[in-house]
């Protein structure tokens, strides 16, 4: 078993997590909802197609970590959200730079570096980040409201909401163990449901003119 603990495992003598686990069906209704829009708008481009197929396996994949935790399932729990965030942010970039791809491109490898550095230096400095390089997301998302905001004023208004939603999850990802004497059973389902509002959001954004 993975060694990443949450709140509601002690509840459970440390198995079960059924708030975490159906938690990802507010994961699975974006995706759902996303799928929706797709079809009012008659959005088919293969990216829209990667970007729903990404949140729903988000879901999925988080409700398989949360059901059996081995090394495959962490990594069913975090690569679709990570490569959900980091193509939809490359996406909004190629958008604000006018379809610039390598411009695009390197702002979104900027994006993915500022998070891996502050973990990095985590391990090193032997400081705690509660698992994955979640935690440094949030500077990196700063980085990107700072250059959406100074590029295309209209783009920073529709991804300030989905931004800021992905911020919240992160804080009460990070959060959860602290809370458990406040919150029995944590707050780590916060982390999902904020992120199924940021998802949604997030595509919207993408795809908004």
């Amino acid at each position: 078993m993975v060694g990443i603990e949450y709140c509601e495992k002690a509840i459970y003598s440390g198995y079960l997590e059924p708030i975490n686990f159906f938690s990802n069906l507010f994961i699975i209704a974006a995706a759902l909802s996303i799928l929706a829009y797709m079809k009012k708008h008659k959005i088919k481009d293969i990216k829209s197609k990667v970007l729903v197929s990404l949140v729903f396996l988000t879901g999925i994949g988080s409700m398989s970590w949360h059901l059996i935790q081995t090394a495959p399932t962490l990594l069913l729990d975090i690569l679709p959200v990570m490569i959900f965030i980091f193509t939809s942010i490359y996406l909004i970039f190629q958008k604000i730079t006018k379809n610039n791809t390598k411009a695009a491109a390197a702002l979104a490898i900027i994006f993915a570096i500022i998070p891996l550095f502050v973990w990095a230096s985590s391990l090193l400095l032997n400081i705690s980040t509660n698992g994955p390089p979640f935690l440094g997301i949030i500077p990196a998302l700063a980085f990107t409201m700072g250059f959406i905001y100074y590029k295309d004023k209209e783009t920073f208004k529709r991804t300030l909401l989905p931004l800021s939603f992905f911020a919240a999850a992160i804080f009460f990802r990070q959060i959860d163990l602290i809370a458990c004497n406040i919150i029995p059973f944590g707050t780590h389902f916060m982390w999902h449901l904020m992120n199924s509002f940021a998802a949604y959001y997030l595509f919207l954004a993408v795809y908004e003119r």
